[in-house]
């Protein structure tokens, strides 16, 4: 058996296809020698993908810098602190941590922004961070959307009036008080 034409550019399918072809066996061998010719057709998804291209990121496109994006969101950290400050003067035992998930488009500007993995416990302070870094623009990453998580945090726990030593006692000792009293 030979191959007489091919628009196969692998000759490693050829090779494969032609040695398939030569195992065929058939029932009852013709009384005289006769010629075959045999079409096989591929469509795509038949053969293996073509290779993809190697990604060649421009000067201001590269892999994620967690970096550069958390300096360019602590650059507004005056105005994400003027949003606590605030919340503040209504509940001055508030704190907490605040985790966004930013979702930005292929050109590093924002897309959305959604609280993940916080219950922050003030609904206006949470907003008012996510329009703070809404208006920033992020590197692009390798011009394709990207998501990442920011956390934030805000004051500290209120410290009890225990001494250092019973500190990590009386922080399993938190229950709501007896009622009947």
């Amino acid at each position: 058996m030979r191959v007489l034409d091919s628009k196969l550019s692998g000759r490693d399918v050829v090779a494969c296809l032609l040695n398939v072809t030569q195992k065929l066996k058939f029932t009852a061998r013709p009384p005289r020698r006769i010629e075959l010719v045999a079409s096989i057709r591929l469509w795509p998804g038949d053969g293996p993908p073509p290779d993809a291209p190697e990604a060649t990121p421009n000067a201001d496109e590269a892999p994620f810098d967690a970096l550069r994006t958390t300096s360019l969101i602590a650059h507004e950290s005056t105005a994400i602190a003027q949003c606590y400050e605030q919340a503040l003067a209504r509940d001055p035992t508030l704190w907490g941590r605040l985790a966004l998930t930013v979702i930005l488009e292929s050109d590093g500007t924002v897309h959305r922004i959604e609280e993940a993995e916080s219950r922050f416990p003030d609904a206006l302070v949470t907003r008012c961070a996510q329009a703070v870094i809404a208006r920033l623009v992020f590197p692009a990453v390798l011009s394709k959307p990207f998501v990442f998580v920011q956390a934030i945090r805000f004051g500290a726990p209120p410290t009890s009036p225990a001494s250092d030593s019973d500190a990590g006692q009386n922080a399993l000792l938190v229950s709501p008080p007896d009622v009947a009293r």
